[in-house]
């Protein structure tokens, strides 16, 4: 999938450069798929100026930055576009995989259960929650 997604980028910002969502869909082609951290870094930092409310380009930047080890930052990242898009089930799992990643495993706990609360059916919260209660040794919480 990553050479048709950088296609669509690629015409995308073709026909129009301004578009925060396709610099931020390139710049995850080049972070996934090309490991081209400085590329990617590039256009995750394009695409959050051009529109500083686009949640998904700091939703992405932020495992950018988790992955190059730089935690707190991650976390503030996710925690802006959790602030910009608070009813996104996607930026409430991310928010509290960042915090799992992070070490925050109370915090971590705490908004995987929300995220929970919003979809129970969504089984990403629920893995990285058992994954949270295992680090904390709490092996006696049911979920």
């Amino acid at each position: 999938m990553a050479p048709k997604a950088r296609a669509a980028a690629l015409k995308s910002l073709e026909l129009d450069n301004t578009l925060a969502e396709a610099h931020t869909s390139l710049a995850t082609v080049r972070f996934n798929y090309d490991w081209d951290w400085n590329a990617a870094a590039s256009g995750f930092s394009t695409g959050r100026g051009i529109d500083p409310s686009y949640a998904t380009a700091y939703q992405r930047n932020s495992l950018y930055l988790m992955s190059m080890g730089r935690t707190s930052e991650s976390v503030a990242e996710m925690n802006r576009a959790h602030d910009l898009d608070p009813l996104s089930i996607s930026m409430n799992f991310s928010l509290g995989w960042r915090l799992y990643m992070a070490r925050e495993y109370d915090q971590a706990i705490e908004q995987l259960q929300n995220t929970i609360d919003m979809d129970p059916s969504f089984v990403l919260p629920h893995l990285v929650l058992g994954q949270a209660y295992e680090q904390k040794k709490a092996f006696d919480r049911r979920l």
